[in-house]
C-alpha cells in the first residue's frame, strides 16, 4: 500500500521549502502565480488531498458563523422541559467548537515557534537564508494572531450565550441595584 502524498513530498519534488508548498496550497497571495500553479499542478497530479483541518479552516476576515434556532409554541407542557436541554446542547457544542479552535490555534503557535527556532539554527549553521528565517517569523506572528483571535472569539461567544440565556449576571456574580 502506498502512502498518500504529503506536503513534504511535494516540497522535495519541486525543490521548495515546506512553508512555500503550504502557502501555495492555501493560495497565499504572497507567492507568485507561477509557484502556486506549479505546486497545485503537482498536488493534483499526485492526488494530494490535504488535511481535514485545512478544508474547514476559516480565514480571520471571514464573517462570524451564525446559528439560528426556531422554536414554535409548545404543543404540550412536556415541550417546556425539552427547550432547556436543546439550548444547553447548542451552548455546549458552540463552546466545544470554540475550545477546539483555541486548542488548534495554540498548537499551531507552538509548532510555528518550533519551526522558527529550527530555521534560526539552520541559518546560524549556514544551511538557510535570512529570507527563510523572516518567513518563519511571519508564520509565527500569524499563528500568534490567530491564537489571540481564537481566544477573543471564545470569550465573545461565551458572553453572547450568557447574555442570550440571561445568565451573564449570575456567571460573573454581578448584582444590579435599583
Amino acid at each position: 500500500m502506498t502512502r498518500a502524498p504529503s506536503q513534504h513530498l511535494l516540497a522535495r519534488r519541486l525543490k521548495l521549502s515546506g512553508a512555500t508548498v503550504s502557502r501555495a496550497l492555501a493560495n497565499h497571495p504572497a507567492l507568485s502565480a507561477e509557484t502556486r500553479a506549479r505546486v497545485q499542478a503537482l498536488a493534483a497530479e499526485l492526488g494530494y488531498r490535504g488535511t481535514a483541518g485545512r478544508s474547514v479552516r476559516r480565514t480571520a476576515d471571514a464573517p462570524a458563523l451564525k446559528i439560528g434556532v426556531l422554536l414554535g409554541e409548545p404543543l404540550v407542557a412536556a415541550d417546556h422541559l425539552a427547550l432547556p436541554r436543546i439550548l444547553e446542547g447548542i451552548r455546549a457544542r458552540a463552546l466545544e467548537t470554540g475550545q477546539e479552535n483555541l486548542r488548534l490555534s495554540t498548537l499551531s503557535t507552538t509548532l510555528s515557534a518550533r519551526q522558527f527556532e529550527l530555521e534560526k539554527a539552520r541559518y546560524e549553521s549556514g544551511l538557510s537564508t535570512f529570507r527563510a528565517v523572516q518567513q518563519s517569523q511571519d508564520d509565527l506572528d500569524l499563528a500568534r494572531l490567530a491564537e489571540l483571535q481564537a481566544r477573543i472569539s471564545l470569550r465573545v461567544a461565551q458572553a453572547n450565550l450568557d447574555r442570550l440565556e440571561g445568565t451573564a449576571l449570575t456567571r460573573y456574580r454581578l448584582t444590579l441595584f435599583p
